[in-house]
């Protein structure tokens, strides 16, 4: 069970085409949600843990 990717890695989303603010977020969050300091859930990382 030891971390897939151990350093820090940079994620560049490129935004194509017409987003609302409200999708942009939530792409946000979900990446956020892989090694956020304080995670709300449900996280990402909570459901890899899961799995």
């Amino acid at each position: 069970m030891a971390p897939v990717i151990s350093p820090d890695i940079t994620v560049h989303v490129v935004w194509y085409g017409a987003w609302k603010p409200a999708h942009r977020r939530i792409i946000r969050e979900f990446i956020n949600s892989f090694s956020a300091p304080i995670r709300r859930s449900p996280s990402v990382s909570d459901w890899w843990k899961m799995v």
